[in-house]
């Protein structure tokens, strides 16, 4: 039985830039009853992405959950990439 589901990785949009005001991958996950993990976080507790060569600071990477109690997202600043890897704890019950 499956009690719950994570989709996680690099999508590449968001919600607060105007250059993908009509891209509908977020909505979809949403509309299919999936939680963005980062709802209700202002950009800079979410930032994944830092801003550079004239681009500003994004979140392009997420986790989307149904079925888990997940606790507060963590975004880890680190060198290793171009993108901050995102971690999440999750509650199974």
């Amino acid at each position: 039985t499956i009690k719950g589901v994570v989709i996680g990785g690099d999508f590449n949009t968001n919600h607060d830039q105007a250059m993908f005001a009509t891209e509908r991958t977020l909505d979809s996950l949403a509309d299919a009853g999936y939680q963005n993990n980062f709802e209700g976080m202002a950009l800079p507790e979410r930032v994944t992405h830092p801003g550079n060569h004239g681009f500003p600071d994004a979140t392009f990477d997420f986790l989307f959950t149904k079925g888990l109690t997940a606790l507060q997202p963590t975004v880890t600043q680190t060198n290793a990439s171009d993108h901050w890897p995102v971690t999440r704890n999750f509650r199974l019950s």
